[in-house]
């Protein structure tokens, strides 16, 4: 009974270590963008012609960035350069050939974009990759943006704190 119980005990402060600043907790809410409140998804902001639209499974959900300049954001105002020094970026989804789909970060949510980068068309397709951050920043809004007039489909947009440092200049 005592072994069980200090089991108990230690998984959960395992879990406990986990949680804390600097781990692979994410950097978003709702990353799977598949809970939804009414016409967008929890915890998420959008701008333009956007729906939801199912995946390759029919229980699963995405939003679909219908038309050029449609977008969906998401801020964090708790992460800084002290917290995040290297974001890990895990993206699925749906991009044809005519779509223009770009990730942007507005460090300071102040409304200048800091970074931006055209993603690769996909299609249901995975793309992980790391950016570092600036020096000076504290919270950040998530932007994934249609530019074009073709299919966008975002399934999942994961942003975690990468625990080793990025390998790149800051921005």
């Amino acid at each position: 009974m005592i072994s069980r119980l200090t089991a108990l005990v230690c998984a959960i402060a395992l879990t406990a270590c986990g949680s804390a600043e600097g781990s692979s907790a994410p950097l978003v809410k709702n990353t799977m963008l598949e809970v939804w409140c009414g016409e967008h998804p929890c915890q998420w902001t959008t701008r333009g012609a956007t729906k939801k639209v199912g995946t390759w499974h029919p229980d699963d959900y995405a939003i679909e960035l219908s038309g050029a300049d449609s977008a969906v954001t998401q801020v964090n105002p708790d992460v800084n350069e002290q917290k995040s020094r290297c974001l890990s970026f895990s993206l699925t989804a749906d991009i044809g050939d005519d779509a223009r789909v770009f990730l942007e970060l507005d460090f300071l949510d102040d409304g200048a974009i800091e970074f931006t980068e055209e993603l690769p068309k996909l299609h249901w397709g995975r793309k992980t990759f790391d950016i570092t951050p600036p020096t000076w920043y504290q919270g950040v809004r998530f932007i994934i943006r249609n530019a074009g007039p073709g299919r966008a489909v975002v399934a999942q947009l994961e942003v975690i704190n990468n625990r080793s440092y990025c390998t790149a200049p800051p921005i």
